[in-house]
């Protein structure tokens, strides 16, 4: 075999060789590593949606209250939100982490317009009783006594510890349209109002960067339904105008 030929093969050899396919290696992955990340990416996505919803409630209460007079149809609310309103069992355990559930009644936010907030309420106030109302195990039964108890105007006893040491707020319920602003999951910048509640999308929420721009949206969905769009919508739609 000549120098050229045998040196031709040597070359074809070296190619072949450069073009085969890497070696693939099966990981091995950690189960309790991969179990730790997925609660860990839970938590931030809770985190995230409790953050967003505070919002969306600081941004509408005030717009709600000072829009009562408007609205026929009305509610009196504390300003407030509460870390559990079923028995502890019945969340997770991420849930539990994230809103602090346990066998306490904790305000996990007041709504700073709220007139719970001027009575001095803050959150992660543990609540004691409410006038005759007190926390127990039971925290269907309490918030059920707390829904009649919010449908008279009567003012508002809040026994209630902070640090250890047991303070009383007093307040009048606020006045305010009964039109519940929920956050809805979805990416889409979009919000709707249906005649009894105004669902503002995640994608809107972060759309809408600036407080003045959420409450602009929330504002346009709560004329809707004080106007009551949607039902005269339907009422053309049956009459074919």
């Amino acid at each position: 075999m000549s120098n050229y030929k045998f040196l031709k093969l040597i070359l074809l050899f070296v190619l072949i060789s450069s073009c085969a396919g890497p070696a693939t290696q099966r990981l091995n992955i950690d189960s309790e590593a991969l179990d730790a990340e997925t609660k860990l990416q839970q938590k931030l996505s809770l985190q995230k949606t409790k953050s967003r919803y505070e919002r969306l409630q600081k941004v509408g209460y005030p717009i709600l209250k000072n829009s009562a007079e408007l609205c026929e149809n009305t509610i009196n609310s504390l300003g407030v939100m509460f870390n559990a309103y079923v028995s502890s069992d019945k969340y997770s355990e991420i849930e539990k982490e994230v809103y602090e559930i346990d066998d306490r009644l904790l305000l996990t936010y007041v709504i700073p317009s709220s007139s719970a907030f001027k009575s001095g309420l803050r959150n992660n106030d543990e609540i004691i009783s409410i006038n005759d109302i007190k926390d127990t195990f039971d925290k269907e039964k309490f918030h059920k006594d707390l829904e009649k108890l919010r449908k008279k105007s009567d003012s508002l006893k809040v026994v209630y510890k902070r640090e250890g040491m047991e303070k009383i707020a007093t307040f009048d319920p606020d006045l305010i349209c009964n039109y519940p602003i929920l956050l809805v999951q979805n990416d889409s910048v979009n919000a709707f109002a249906n005649g009894s509640q105004i669902g503002i999308t995640t994608g809107m929420i972060r759309f809408a960067q600036k407080d003045e721009e959420l409450g602009l949206v929330i504002a346009h969905e709560l004329g809707h339904n004080i106007m009551d769009h949607i039902s005269k919508l339907r009422t053309n739609s049956l009459l074919g105008t």
